[in-house]
């Protein structure tokens, strides 16, 4: 222990005499290694941890499978009254729970919030472990059909909209016309399950009697909706495939028995609650891991070449040691205690930026990385730090020692200390080139390859205009719904008094064409063929206002809209099924019973959620519809709180439910391909310059070597073009073979994975290629120049002498 302490203080001793060196090391592997732990830990949360949930280990996701009669998948979402049949007829769980999300406007808060709203049944808040605050949570008496008008908020609700009232358990809210009482408050750390989308916030929890569903829509088995879910805890040595079949059954049955659609059917299957949560993140958090690997392991063999150059400059104090005793394993010791001072700085720097980018990650991908609000530094985060430093603090002094000529070294102190004892052979210094360059190729390539594919989808042309547009839905604050001619009324004079505006351009009633299309299921009435397009209703103004070009036919008028004409217009990926645009013109569907006959064709559009070769349908809208699209005039938008006076001011009852810009929408859709397009991009700036320093440090080191070799040849009258091609030719032979052992591992990778399929090698990719190898070609080039070019200026006299 107490020589422990004295190699440590003698490390530190000896490294204060070095500050660029130390500076140097702290500093990239501080970086490097914090970016490694917070990704580590990332991937550790994603595909390691449990869920924070008791009963995780046996709860699953019941998903309701739509199929065709060919058995092909259609939809894999439940209809209303399928969840309540499930829910009150299994028998596989022990404990199960159904939840029904949606938006609501709280109206009795003057600034009519729209919130996020969960209905679920009493199990919910034991099954997610759903502490309180202060209050109660559900119970019996919140069960089915009970209609007790309770709510629970969350703890971020209460702080923000509630001002943290201390007496809210003594106050109410009212969403749509009912008036809640306020019975709990939900814990701080309370983690809800992110079903309905990463990322999502519940803020008002409802009783399931309570969800907001029509009754209409309670009792029909022919509409499918995404915001249902069930999820239970199965009985323990449940078989699993037996389970899902007679579920299915169960589900299936009943459905049938409605006559919805001939043929058709239900399928249920059971998906473990972690996987729905996590979905394809562990995806990007392996290529993340893979890629903060790749920083470390650039890093690594940068500082392989600082290591081995404080060996060397070391000789004098390593032969002492040798020549008073000391054993090469003592020598080891010395260089340990060296490196393991640096590794344990560069550690408790590398915590700092993991907590760091812990933040980061909560804060800016919440959205795209399930679980990411849960990261913060733990015992996995500590015990992979203290492992890393070891690791490398051993590896950098295994290099170290393993340049040491122990025999030679004794014998360098007897000559002065210029003896040979410690040196790094040309062999190991060209597989140094090698490898940095080979690592750096494959990485460069890898990162400029995914940043191409998230460049192109953030600027794919969409096939319409979001500029100056905003999506406006309306919302009724009555417990009861209006009428159709009631709303017809309030959505016409709505419409008349928002394009009496100076600022609106146009008014479209519609949702825009960012928001979800539906799963519409259609029959070819010439043979039955099935057809099961995205569909969407729209008004006579949508394709204008979107610019979304006309191919074929004709587009909507006032008189189909008023009408309800059975009409249809289609894309040309539904016109290429039917021999193209002006065949597919007057062939008729039927979505039902009533012929629907195609009068149109337009040019697709693109989402970052699908193709351009997606099929899509449009319909007439019906004038009822609480949806509409604004068309502002350049530079004269409008805020929500003007058009929601306006909402009022035409009839109290309605208010704002959402408004949004296109633009914004529309880039919140591109968030995960922007993320990707900046991460890629930083990672290689930060590779290329890595890169940059560690080719620039070997070769550097090379050049010390041949520094009286140079003179001498300078000394019998070489000429400086000569010693800069003899260097560049040296140089030139690894960096090539780094090259073409990089590229050809990145091809092989393409070869033999999925990623061939995702990456066309176009003139845009092969010129980006090629790029990345010029730049690393020219980074090569600088390292070896520039430190011979400050050599070949000084005097002659200076490199004989090897100074």
């Amino acid at each position: 222990m107490k020589n422990g302490l004295l190699l440590i203080k003698d490390a530190v001793m000896s490294l204060r005499h070095r500050l660029g060196f130390v500076f140097t090391v702290i500093t990239t592997m501080g970086i490097t290694l914090g970016a490694f732990l917070c990704i580590a830990t990332l991937n550790y949360l994603l595909l390691v941890k449990p869920l924070s949930y008791p009963e995780q280990q046996n709860m699953f996701v019941a998903e309701h499978k739509l199929l065709d009669p060919d058995k092909r998948p259609r939809a894999n979402a439940f209809t209303y009254p399928g969840l309540v049949y499930l829910y009150e007829n299994q028998s596989y769980f022990d404990n199960a729970t159904i939840i029904a999300y949606k938006q609501n406007v709280i109206s009795s808060i003057p600034s009519q919030p729209t919130v996020n709203t969960g209905a679920v049944t009493p199990e919910f808040t034991g099954m997610f472990d759903m502490n309180m605050y202060m209050g109660r949570s559900f119970s019996e008496t919140e069960a089915l059909n009970n209609y007790n008008p309770v709510t629970v908020i969350s703890y971020q609700t209460w702080q923000g909209l509630f001002g943290s009232d201390p007496e809210i358990l003594s106050k109410t809210l009212m969403l749509a016309g009912i008036k809640y009482r306020i019975i709990g408050v939900a814990a701080k750390d309370f983690k809800e399950p992110q079903l309905l989308k990463t990322g999502h916030e519940t803020q008002v929890w409802l009783p399931w009697d309570f969800n907001s569903f029509e009754d209409a829509q309670r009792q029909y088995w022919g509409n499918v909706s995404d915001a249902l879910f069930f999820v239970g805890a199965i009985k323990p040595n449940t078989d699993m495939k037996l389970a899902e079949q007679q579920l299915s059954a169960l589900v299936d049955s009943r459905w049938q028995q409605e006559g919805i659609a001939t043929g058709w059917s239900i399928e249920i299957a059971l998906v473990a609650l972690k996987d729905v949560i996590m979905g394809d993140s562990s995806v990007m958090a392996i290529l993340l891991l893979g890629g903060v690997t790749g920083l470390v392991l650039i890093s690594c063999v940068n500082l392989l070449n600082l290591f081995m150059s404080r060996t060397v400059e070391r000789q004098t104090v390593l032969s002492i040691h040798a020549a008073i005793g000391a054993k090469k394993s003592d020598l080891f010791k010395l260089m340990f205690a060296e490196s393991g001072v640096l590794l344990g700085i560069s550690t408790v720097i590398a915590l700092v930026i993991a907590s760091f980018g812990f933040m980061l990650l909560g804060h800016y991908l919440n959205e795209v990385l399930p679980r990411a609000n849960e990261l913060s530094l733990s015992l996995f985060t500590f015990v992979i730090a203290v492992v890393s430093a070891l690791s490398l603090a051993l590896f950098f002094a295994k290099v170290g020692i393993s340049i040491v000529n122990y025999k030679k070294l004794k014998e360098g102190l007897q000559s002065s200390g210029k003896g040979t004892g410690v040196q790094v052979s040309k062999r190991k210094r060209k597989l140094l080139i090698i490898s940095q360059v080979g690592l750096v190729t494959s990485l460069v390539l890898a990162n400029i390859t995914l940043f191409q594919l998230a460049i192109e989808t953030i600027y794919k042309d969409k096939g319409f205009n979001v500029e100056n547009k905003a999506q406006l839905s309306v919302k009724t604050m009555t417990s009861e719904p209006l009428s159709k001619d009631a709303s017809v009324a309030v959505m016409r004079a709505l419409r008349d008094r928002l394009e009496a505006q100076p600022q609106i351009a146009s008014v479209s009633q519609a949702k825009s064409p960012v928001n979800p299309f539906s799963t519409w299921a259609m029959k070819d009435v010439e043979n039955n063929a099935r057809l099961t397009p995205l569909g969407k209703k729209v008004d006579q103004n949508y394709f204008a206002m979107i610019e979304q070009t006309l191919v074929a036919g004709r587009l909507f008028d006032s008189s189909d809209i008023q009408s309800g004409a059975q009409v249809m217009i289609v894309n040309e990926a539904v016109a290429e099924m039917y021999g193209g645009s002006q065949d597919v013109i007057g062939k008729r569907f039927t979505r039902g019973s009533t012929p629907i006959e195609v009068v149109g064709v337009v040019e697709p559009i693109f989402l970052p959620s699908g193709d351009t070769n997606t099929a899509r349908v449009y319909m007439p809208e019906s004038q009822s519809s609480y949806y509409l699209m604004l068309q502002f005039k350049a530079e004269q938008l409008m805020s929500r709180a003007q058009i929601a006076s306006i909402v009022s001011a035409v009839d109290s009852r309605f208010t704002v439910f959402n408004f949004d810009m296109l633009s914004e929408l529309h880039t919140k859709m591109l968030f995960g391909d922007i993320t990707a397009a900046l991460t890629s991009g930083l990672l290689t700036i930060l590779i290329l310059f890595l890169a940059a320093i560690g080719l620039y440090g070997t070769l550097s080191y090379n050049l010390q070597l041949r520094k009286l070799e140079i003179g001498t040849r300078r000394a019998i009258g070489a000429k400086k073009k000569d010693l800069y091609t003899l260097m560049i030719g040296d140089t030139s032979q690894p960096v090539f073979v780094g090259l073409a052992l990089g590229s050809l591992g990145l091809f092989i990778l393409w070869l033999t994975t999925e990623v061939n399929s995702m990456i066309s090698f176009d003139s845009m990719t092969i010129g980006m290629l090629l790029i990345s190898v010029l730049m690393i070609i020219l980074i090569s080039l600088f390292a070896c120049c520039y430190p011979l070019k400050r050599l070949l200026d000084s005097p002659i006299i200076y490199k004989l002498k090897g100074e």
